[in-house]
């Protein structure tokens, strides 16, 4: 963690494993660690310069992906049943479920200052969905652009979405662009290759890498 000044070492939670996923304006970060050495658990957690690294509530193998500046957290834990589900770390501490359960697996990647998130989810046939979940928590299905599999990575402060998903072949991966209004758009590139998306501003412009096949 970079103070403006000097780097400050995060640590763990007592094992030899950090990964940093997100920093908000609080200068809260999250991530997983590890808890202790070999066959520890790898947990979600919230870290201050001031309060050091706490692990976030749940059960092992969870994880933190992004924060906002209300210091709402979003990422996946383990549920009954459930590999990994979709979760809200509340400030209170308390835990907030992401839409309906899923049959396996579900994940949230990014939280705008709505407390509406995105992610994926799995549906009834096993295919996996970008998602959209409100600040309840209730989900709403982005769909995919015909493939299997379409994953919801970024959220601006309108409520839209930008992500990735398989094309209608599963062999292509494009980016896609989402709103209430224009539904699911693919980003596609000349040439025909992959379209990766790295990150979504609240003007609803997308940036991304691609491979021009």
């Amino acid at each position: 963690f970079f103070d403006g000044d000097r780097v400050h070492d995060i640590g763990s939670l007592g094992g030899g494993y950090t990964w940093i996923n997100g920093l908000n304006d609080n200068g809260v970060v999250v991530g997983q660690s590890l808890d202790r050495d070999w066959h520890g658990n790898v947990l979600g957690f919230a870290w201050t310069l001031r309060d050091g690294m706490r692990a976030l509530p749940g059960d092992s193998v969870s994880t933190a992906r992004d924060i906002n500046d209300r210091n709402v957290i979003v990422g996946d834990t383990p549920a009954p049943g459930v590999s990994a589900r979709a979760v809200r770390w509340n400030p209170d501490g308390t835990i907030t479920p992401l839409g309906p359960l899923p049959l396996s697996l579900s994940e949230a990647f990014a939280v705008n200052e709505l407390n509406v998130s995105t992610g994926f989810a799995d549906v009834a046939n096993g295919d996996i969905h970008a998602t959209l979940w409100d600040k309840d928590g209730a989900l709403t299905d982005l769909g995919t652009l015909g493939g299997g599999r379409a994953f919801g990575l970024h959220i601006n402060e309108r409520n839209e979405v930008a992500g990735e998903s398989d094309d209608a072949t599963d062999e292509r991966v494009l980016g896609f662009f989402w709103s209430r209004r224009s539904g699911m758009v693919p980003i596609d590139v000349e040439g025909g290759g992959t379209a990766l998306v790295a990150g979504l501003n609240d003007r609803g412009e997308v940036i991304g890498n691609a491979d021009r096949g």
